[in-house]
């Protein structure tokens, strides 16, 4: 899926726009290429590797030159490092807790980024999509949690490998919320149905 889409953009902007015909939910979708940069798992990855190379010189039954191991040993640390720092989605298996949390953290300050605590009534959900993870998390304000639990939102499945999978997803939540939200306003779109793209 390409995050930069137009038609994507425009698919999910109708699907929402006809999720919130049924609901007086205002629904806001954010997509990011990935939320997990791997910034210090670099690091320690770089400096593992460098000790880890440092010892295979020093006590290997090969026989190596001992004023090049402090050098070679840096350069297979810097390499990683780089290689790491280029490529971070490599590093999210080695580090699945951190990569869980940088996306949770991320979907916390969209949530309050895009506006969607400030709803009429609290009722903003959001919507918030890590491609590279194919993972989604919702965030939903206390009007909603006050009339849909926190374990039926939680139950949703989302497909977010796909475009037809994302937007079968949010209908799901569509049919959620007109069930247990249904529309009573006549004034709608507090906030655009528009997704957010984050770079």
């Amino acid at each position: 899926m390409n995050l930069n889409s137009e038609r994507l953009a425009t698919r999910l902007e109708a699907a929402v726009g006809t999720l919130e015909e049924r609901t007086d939910a205002e629904v806001v979708v954010v997509l990011t290429a990935s939320t997990w940069r791997g910034q210090r798992e670099a690091v320690v990855f770089g400096a593992l590797m460098a000790w880890l190379t440092t010892a295979f010189l020093c006590w290997s039954p090969w026989v190596f030159a001992d004023t090049l191991i402090p050098l070679e040993s840096a350069l297979v640390g810097l390499l990683t490092w780089r290689v790491a720092r280029r490529w971070p989605e490599t590093l999210r298996r080695f580090a699945p807790t951190a990569a869980a949390r940088a996306h949770e953290d991320a979907a916390d300050q969209a949530f309050l980024a895009e506006g969607v605590d400030a709803t009429r009534d609290r009722l903003g959900v959001l919507v918030f999509v890590d491609l590279a993870a194919n993972r989604v998390t919702l965030r939903a304000d206390h009007g909603i949690l006050g009339r849909v639990s926190d374990a039926q939102l939680t139950r949703l499945v989302w497909d977010s490998a796909s475009e037809d999978g994302l937007l079968a997803s949010l209908h799901a939540l569509g049919d959620l919320l007109a069930e247990r939200i249904p529309a009573t306003r006549v004034e709608r779109d507090g906030l655009s149905n528009r997704p957010r793209v984050l770079a």
